[in-house]
């Protein structure tokens, strides 16, 4: 909005002054230090409004975004300038004390919640580079804690499901024998010197060597997505790629059910009065999944226009070249009129 007015600042100026009352156009126009506080204002609230529309976004992770989002703005968008004017300081003040209110960003518990947990598994963001190493360390250990009760989980559960097959059983013929499964022995056996485990993933066998090897990876890009991430790796990092799966899952805002709600409201109208919730359950995903589906096609669409558009560019520049050669050559092959008598 300053932006806006910045740009329009000569047409604004114009409007106010174009009235023949003096007065109203005093009160109405502003003052030379207004303009200057919102000058100043306009790159301290530009992080805030990408940063609203960042977790705002349904297309990646959210929830991992918000501490470095938090800390960036704390630790450089928000340091105070001696340059800025008593206002903005105030301002960015102001905002550095309701962040520290709300998100209590310089305690120590911080580091053992969820969205900690969830910005370590981002391969974006799990370098964690604004906290030191002892808090880094906390994280670490807090997420191999978090790993071995997922195991215990899982191992219990199993051994429920084991048990209520053995106590379900039925006494019947024996099922038909199938073929064992090759192991890789066989394979080696088969192959002899063209085996090799080269290409065999390496998984480890405990979540303190899960975690080592998920540290030594190098951080995806920022345009990356988290999730594309994990489903390629998951066969490397069996465990904690289920919790990666599960806490990055977590929206950071409310702003998707809300969209969700406009979604519905739009969908049940006065003419669909009669539907039950199942059908409306249905119609939302329909239209949820059909504009992400739109809107993938349609940037194919357009970068395949593109490619397209410089073929044909291209086949025209050589059409046009070789229509040139062949009028040159055309040219220069023709006869040599003979020479006039003089007179």
């Amino acid at each position: 909005m300053f932006e806006r007015l910045l740009e329009q600042r000569l047409a604004i100026y114009a409007v106010v002054h174009n009235t023949k009352n003096a007065s109203d156009a005093r009160l109405l126009d502003l003052t030379e230090n207004q303009w200057r506080v919102m000058e100043e204002m306009v790159p301290v609230l530009k992080p805030l409004y990408m940063a609203t529309r960042i977790m705002c976004s349904e297309e990646y992770p959210t929830i991992s975004g918000l501490y470095p989002i938090l800390f960036s703005l704390k630790n450089h968008h928000f340091v105070r300038n001696d340059t800025e004017s008593v206002t903005v300081a105030n301002f960015k003040a102001k905002l550095l004390d309701d962040i520290e209110k709300r998100h209590k960003l310089s305690s120590d518990d911080i580091l053992t919640n969820l969205t900690m947990q969830a910005t370590f598994l981002d391969p974006r963001y799990k370098t964690l580079p604004f906290l030191t190493d002892e808090q880094r360390d906390i994280v670490h250990e807090k997420v191999i804690s978090c790993i071995e009760v997922f195991q215990g989980n899982a191992r219990r559960s199993n051994d429920q499901t084991q048990g209520t097959d053995a106590d379900s059983e039925v006494e019947s013929e024996p099922p038909a024998a199938k073929c064992a499964k090759l192991t890789q022995e066989d394979v080696s056996y088969l192959l002899g010197a063209y085996y090799t485990e080269d290409c065999e993933i390496v998984t480890p066998q405990s979540p303190a060597e899960e975690l080592k090897l998920y540290k030594s990876e190098k951080p995806i890009s920022g345009k990356g997505n988290p999730f594309d991430w994990w489903s390629k790796n998951k066969s490397s990092y069996p465990t904690l790629s289920v919790l990666a799966r599960r806490t990055l899952s977590v929206p950071a805002t409310s702003v998707p059910s809300e969209r969700v709600f406009s979604v519905a409201g739009g969908t049940v109208t006065k003419l669909r009065g009669a539907l039950d919730g199942d059908s409306i359950d249905k119609l939302i995903f329909l239209n949820k999944g059909l504009r992400e589906r739109v809107s993938i096609a349609a940037k194919s669409t357009e970068v395949a226009e593109i490619g397209t558009i410089r073929i044909k560019q291209e086949a025209t520049d050589t059409v046009t070249d070789t229509e040139e050669d062949t009028a040159v050559s055309a040219v220069a092959n023709l006869p040599t009129l003979p020479s006039l008598p003089q007179l």
